[in-house]
Parts: C-alpha cells; sequence; structure tokens
C-alpha cells in the first residue's frame, strides 16, 4: 500500500492493524522508490491472521480506514 510520507502514518497503520487483532510478521517501509510519488511511501506487510475470515474482516477494516490495499497471494 502507498501511505503519505508524514510523521504518524507508519505508527496510524500499525495501530489500525493491531485493531483487528492480526499479527504483524514482515514490514517493509520504502521512501526511495523512483515508482512513487512524492510525499509517498510504499509499505509492504505480511500480517498473521486466524484464517481466512479473519482475513476478510482485517482487509475490509482497512479498506473502511481508506488503505488503498492490494492484496498479494
Amino acid at each position: 500500500m502507498e501511505l503519505d510520507d508524514v510523521p504518524g502514518s507508519l505508527a496510524r497503520l500499525s495501530a489500525d492493524i493491531a485493531a483487528t487483532n492480526a499479527n504483524i510478521s514482515l514490514i517493509t517501509h520504502d521512501r526511495r522508490s523512483k515508482a512513487l510519488p512524492i510525499g509517498k511511501t510504499e509499505v509492504l506487510l505480511e500480517l498473521e491472521t486466524r484464517g481466512f475470515e479473519h482475513i476478510r474482516e482485517t482487509v475490509e477494516y482497512l479498506d473502511k480506514r481508506g488503505y488503498g490495499l492490494e492484496v498479494l497471494k
């Protein structure tokens, strides 16, 4: 996903993920990619969930919070 590259963006994302009871097992935060617009950062996450229903709930929650997600399989 892309986040605004401002202080607190990553902390808000982490808090929103914690609200779903998913666990972040891996995170990559890239602010230097030439493919990103100025003022944006790319965040790749690997989450631990309780199963398919929890994945659906987590994605829906983050989508409602305004995160533009791309789920990779």
